[in-house]
């Protein structure tokens, strides 16, 4: 396999959600950008000339070390330093699989795309792929929407859209933001020094900040509850996947932890609050042959309950994405149903019945 250097390094793709300026070596998504070391460089190229495809070691060899003697611990770093950039931007898509014994497969599809100047916005160049460009824009476009849905469906009396304001000067980056019913507390997920995640809290009217979990345990996708009064989120261990709750107040002590629910190890179980603040809707797969399906998660008793995909009405291949209203019994969810067609849903929070599609 070989890759036309004297025109790849030069081109802009749409991968998912992300956008990859091979010229710079920038990533970007959702204002947020990253830029990659060389070697990442050469192997986000070579995945995003074969997406959908398998990618064996040898390959890799050959295109990325230029035939050199290179080590399979080797390799495996490079995977993981650019399995964990996409991530940091995109935490909610799997982009890389590791196909044992033979290789490595891009997810997502990959299509090539011009910037436009005037608009910074992506447009299709005459080289790429009208119905793969389709797929992914109609992916962009339903998560927005989803986006939108939400908003419109939440009081919002402390945030503005009128201007952007810092509500941090930590270093580093925040990510996974989650707010309140009544918008004047927001969640957020920082990186220790240590690599692991940290769930802190910004409660808006007085701009104050506090850490709610140590960094002895790796926290994530940490949403708030309806009435801010404890949050949800997922403990991750070298061996265990944890869903969590935790109550919140001035004195709470991070530790302070119940277990509601043990997840398959490489899970992202993307957590949201059913408005009474009594049930939680996540989505879970048995492992990373199966789909993923949606799941309510009843907080007091920790009892799970499956909620979409029954085999009586389904033949998609996993409910990729949801959101819950905090105001109603409602549910906006993402059904993938091949690589050019997403789903979008909105549906009964109690029983999975579908009220409306698109």
């Amino acid at each position: 396999m070989t890759l036309a250097t004297n025109t790849a390094h030069t081109k802009t793709w749409q991968l998912g959600n992300i956008v990859y300026v091979a010229a710079s070596r920038q990533l970007q998504c959702s204002g947020q950008q990253l830029y990659l070391e060389p070697r990442q460089h050469k192997l986000l190229l070579v995945l995003l000339h074969n997406a959908l495809q398998v990618v064996s070691r040898e390959q890799l060899i050959d295109t990325v070390w230029d035939g050199r003697i290179v080590s399979e611990g080797a390799i495996n770093r490079a995977i993981s330093m650019l399995r964990k950039a996409l991530f940091s931007l995109d935490p909610q898509t799997e982009y890389i699989e590791t196909l044992p014994k033979l290789g490595y497969r891009l997810r997502q599809h990959a299509t090539v795309i011009t910037l436009v100047p005037e608009t910074s916005q992506p447009t299709v160049s005459k080289s790429s792929t009208p119905k793969l460009w389709l797929g992914s824009t109609l992916l962009a476009t339903a998560l927005c929407g989803m986006a939108i849905w939400l908003i419109i469906t939440q009081a919002s009396p402390q945030l503005s859209a009128s201007g952007a304001t810092p509500h941090t000067s930590f270093k580093g980056r925040e990510s996974q933001l989650s707010s309140n019913s009544e918008a004047n507390a927001l969640l957020y997920q920082r990186t220790a020094d240590n690599g692991n995640n940290q769930i802190w809290l910004n409660t808006l009217d007085d701009n104050q900040h506090q850490m709610l979990t140590d960094d002895a345990t790796d926290s994530r996708y940490a949403v708030l509850s309806p009435d801010a009064k404890a949050f949800a989120f997922v403990a991750y261990t070298e061996n265990s996947c944890k869903i969590m709750l935790q109550p919140i107040s001035q004195t709470t002590e991070p530790g302070s932890q119940r277990e509601l629910h043990q997840c398959p190890i490489d899970n992202i179980p993307m957590l949201s609050w059913r408005a009474d603040g009594k049930v939680l809707y996540l989505r879970q797969r048995a492992d990373k042959t199966q789909p993923y399906q949606l799941y309510q998660l009843v907080v007091a008793t920790g009892k799970l309950r499956q909620l979409t995909l029954l085999p009586a009405n389904y033949s998609g291949q996993g409910d990729t994405a949801l959101a819950a209203s905090t105001t109603s019994g409602s549910m906006a969810l993402l059904r993938y149903l091949s690589p050019d067609n997403t789903e979008l849903l909105l549906v009964d929070s109690n029983n999975g019945q579908i009220k409306t599609s698109q």
